[in-house]
């Protein structure tokens, strides 16, 4: 009986996903910000 190893994840593919998520957390940060700060009237800066 001849065992077969376990399949391997090519290195791309962690990269790929922690691409995307950093991408994710850049989108929400974005909107948290755009949602939290006051927006208004800021004073003219020249």
């Amino acid at each position: 009986m001849a065992i077969s190893p376990a399949p391997v994840t090519p290195p791309i593919k962690s990269t790929r996903i922690l691409d995307g998520t950093l991408a994710s957390a850049l989108g929400m940060f974005g909107i948290v910000l755009v949602t939290v700060l006051p927006g208004g009237d800021y004073p003219a800066t020249a």
